[in-house]
């Protein structure tokens, strides 16, 4: 059996937020300078008010520029998240929520009702194949 691995252990903690009034711009540089499928949504006192995918944005950039629109802002973009996670999620549930979600790739990890993370896909896969590791030195 796979040790209990916490979401705290592999998620990202050094992640960008966006304020809802962010601009099409300003998202769009946030996801060039930053290395991650998805960017949080978060009012001035870091409650999480939705997600940005990148084919959220990629979607909406494509129809902003074809049409000009400069007006477009971050609350436009970001969507409700189905599900937020907290770093004390054990990442077998996390794994078992992605199966009934697979389109999601990124989940918001969310302590206290502020954002503390984010965990992608990619890093759920890192700590199952670290569980299973530990799994052949037993």
């Amino acid at each position: 059996m796979i040790p209990a691995i916490k979401v705290k252990d592999y998620m990202q903690t050094s992640i960008a937020s966006v304020s809802p009034d962010a601009t099409l711009s300003q998202v769009l540089d946030a996801f060039m300078h930053n290395d991650s499928a998805a960017l949080p949504v978060s009012n001035a006192t870091g409650q999480l008010l939705g997600v940005i995918t990148e084919q959220s944005v990629l979607e909406r950039a494509m129809l902003a520029s074809y049409h000009c629109d400069l007006n477009l802002q971050a609350m436009d973009i970001m969507v409700t998240p189905e599900t937020n996670v907290s770093s004390e999620t054990d990442i077998l549930m996390l794994a078992t929520t992605l199966k009934h979600q697979p389109e999601t790739t990124t989940f918001a990890v969310v302590d206290n009702g502020r954002v503390s993370g984010m965990i992608r896909r990619k890093d759920i896969l890192k700590a199952l194949a670290a569980g299973t590791a530990a799994c052949t030195r037993h």
